[in-house]
């Protein structure tokens, strides 16, 4: 899905992005937006492909894992995000309709 079509107001896109910013105000803060250190980033690309969203995913993990204890029936789910674009972790799935995007995998629970 392109950020426009998120932000469309025919009646496809999504209301709460368009209540939360402006589709010009969130193309700003993708372009400008970093999580990591450019200065270390070819060094810690070398032990983790996800180097510069490492720390964020890390501490966003630790944070649902304070607050969410899982309970007694759970489930693991995947789905391909579709995503053609290129990206060192983007994966293949040729029983998938759309063939390549980033695998999403989840925990859910009944509860």
């Amino acid at each position: 899905m392109h950020v426009d079509d998120i932000f469309s107001t025919d009646g496809t896109g999504l209301d709460i992005c368009r209540a939360v910013m402006s589709v010009q105000r969130f193309k700003f803060l993708m372009r400008h937006l970093r999580f990591d250190d450019l200065n270390t980033r070819d060094e810690r690309k070398a032990v983790v492909k996800r180097a510069p969203v490492r720390e964020l995913i890390e501490e966003f993990v630790q944070a649902s894992q304070q607050c969410h204890f899982v309970g007694k029936y759970v489930t693991l789910d995947k789905m391909l995000d579709t995503f053609r674009e290129k990206c060192t972790f983007r994966q293949y799935m040729p029983n998938k309709s759309a063939k390549y995007g980033i695998k999403i995998q989840t925990l859910a629970d009944a509860r």
